[in-house]
């Protein structure tokens, strides 16, 4: 992906950060520029009222960093609820063009299967700010490799089955709750055949068992090869189900793999998932 002495953009397709948090991005920027890259930094704040910028400009800055060719990796450092706002005005065709690879989570779940769904390119499911935190050597180790070419070891997950034995198929999904704002438009993915990655962050059990019931309803349990589970930590904190049960509760297709892992969510200490690459698990 990148040499050393390219330049990164860091962008926010997501809520807009406060302008007191910018101690925040020069964090990231200086880890950045330690491990020996440049990063470009769009604009990312909220305006003077306090609110984020309109979904044609986050949409611009974003495109600006896809056609740059200075620029060899798109890092949003967002999150919240606005992403899909942009999904309209995103330059599919150039980053069709350049492969581009793009990293985002959380909310952006709805940009990044957007961007496999329209160009068949792999996006990547990790946090940036992940490298400043308390696991911050151990990310940026793992993240070097990844960007070098001279590891995986950042996509590499330990999972057990509570369903099933094997499963195998192109990687799509992310945070539950952004994932099926996509549903009924033309920026979800086809689950024909696929594995289906799901985590989330807030939800307890009604509601991440409403979000099962949503994906029941609309007949992907039925074309999936497999779903894999990811941290949902909110429910885990609440101490009664895990989504492992709630899922197979839901889903009574014994045919259906389902694998768990406690290494993918929104942690600081996360792994990351590709988009778009194939995966295979086996018992």
């Amino acid at each position: 992906m990148l040499d050393k002495g390219d330049s990164v953009g860091l962008v926010a397709c997501s809520d807009g950060f406060p302008n007191e948090n910018h101690e925040v991005i020069e964090e990231v920027e200086n880890s950045l520029y330690d491990m020996g890259y440049k990063a470009v930094t769009g604009n990312i704040y909220r305006t003077n009222e306090n609110r984020t910028l309109s979904s044609r400009d986050r949409a611009d800055v974003f495109n600006e960093m896809v056609r740059n060719p200075e620029i060899k990796v798109i890092f949003d450092i967002s999150g919240g609820d606005s992403a899909n706002e942009i999904l309209d005005y995103v330059d599919y065709d150039m980053l069709e063009e350049n492969g581009k690879p793009v990293f985002g989570y959380s909310d952006l779940t709805t940009l990044l299967n957007a961007i496999y769904c329209k160009t068949g390119i792999c996006t990547y499911l990790y946090q940036i700010r992940n490298i400043i935190t308390g696991y911050g050597e151990r990310q940026k180790a793992d993240l070097e490799m990844v960007l070098s070419g001279e590891s995986d070891d950042l996509y590499d997950i330990d999972y057990e089955f509570v369903r099933g034995e094997e499963m195998k198929g192109v990687l799509i999904g992310g945070n539950i709750r952004c994932f099926l704002k996509l549903a009924g438009t033309s920026y979800m993915p086809s689950f024909r055949h696929k594995v289906l990655f799901l985590e989330s962050n807030s939800g307890r059990e009604n509601r991440i068992r409403s979000y099962f019931t949503q994906l029941k309803q609309m007949g992907v349990f039925n074309e999936v090869n497999g779903v894999l589970l990811g941290i949902f930590t909110e429910l885990a904190q609440e101490g009664i189900t895990t989504a492992a049960e709630i899922l197979t509760d839901v889903c009574d297709d014994k045919e259906l793999a389902i694998a768990v892992t406690d290494e993918v969510g929104h942690g600081a200490d996360s792994k990351a998932v590709v988009i778009g690459r194939e995966i295979e698990l086996e018992k």
